[in-house]
């Protein structure tokens, strides 16, 4: 597992305020980035990359394009870090 997955904690759902629309937008990446990456029917993987949609999401990914690509990339490469441009320039 990769740095950056080893340092996302487990999501505690009282910390977290998503609208319907930020749902809609994680599930739209969560699909897309699944299918990608064929790994729709195993659950460990669409857990991880789930984690890696909803820390991106709460770093203010708004763009379900934007989110589904740092997504795909971050699942895709585990070398990527904290400190991976990919990682910090979510504005």
């Amino acid at each position: 597992m990769n740095s950056f997955m080893n340092s996302v904690k487990p999501v505690d759902t009282r910390e977290i305020s998503f609208t319907p629309e930020d749902l809609r937008l994680c599930n739209a990446a969560l699909k897309a980035v699944s299918r990608a990456s064929n790994v729709e029917k195993d659950a460990l993987a669409v857990s991880r990359l789930a984690l890696v949609i909803i820390e991106l999401r709460k770093r203010g990914v708004q763009d379900v394009e934007q989110l589904t690509s740092l997504a795909g990339e971050i699942f895709e490469n585990p070398g990527l870090n904290d400190d991976s441009p990919a990682i910090n320039d979510v504005s």
